[in-house]
């Protein structure tokens, strides 16, 4: 790291400088931030993939979907936040072309509610920036069925899911399948 001179440092040097201890942590966050802006433009590192995101991915091909994004980003949207898949399905001729983004998760954090809240969280901003970009894309949760038929089934989950109107994909993660799609 880089002091206010522009002489090597580390982290915890920063702080024994003559800058506030305040200040000197918010640079050096500023500079790591920019230390990994830098490094995973580099090396093309995109966000971490869920541990089903292939899985999903290829049950939506099996059910005949065109992967169009991987990820979906929400263009001129700040912060620049990626939905995992951007998809398109043709309904008919008459009807034109189905599109969807699918958030991909496994819930396999020691917390499921941590884990709920966060997702729900995610959904309504995603559900926001695409109402305002891509209105005509619907936003959808790709969950486990697993977790599907035993955490999603709590009254307290339900009626966020309803008053949310958050849309679910319930997947077989061994088969790798959709089996449900819940709006």
């Amino acid at each position: 790291m880089l002091d206010c001179q522009g002489h090597l440092k580390s982290p915890g040097e920063l702080t024994k400088t003559k800058m506030q201890p305040t200040a000197a942590k918010y640079f050096a966050f500023q500079v790591q931030k920019f230390h990994a802006k830098v490094f995973s433009d580099y090396f093309c590192i995109k966000m971490a993939r869920d541990l089903y995101h292939y899985i999903v991915k290829e049950a939506l091909i099996r059910d005949d979907w065109d992967i169009t994004h991987d990820p979906y980003p929400l263009q001129n949207w700040n912060p620049d936040w990626e939905i995992d898949l951007g998809a398109e399905k043709m309904i008919a001729a008459e009807r034109g072309v189905q599109k969807i983004a699918v958030e991909i998760k496994s819930f396999t954090a020691d917390s499921f509610a941590y884990e709920f809240h966060r997702v729900l969280g995610q959904f309504m901003n995603y559900q926001a920036g695409l109402e305002i970009f891509e209105p005509e894309r619907v936003l959808y949760i790709a969950v486990p069925e697993s977790v599907f038929l035993t955490e999603f089934q709590r009254k307290g989950i339900q009626v966020s899911l309803q008053r949310y109107h958050v849309r679910i994909v319930v997947f077989d993660p061994f088969t790798k399948t959709i089996l449900e799609w819940i709006s």
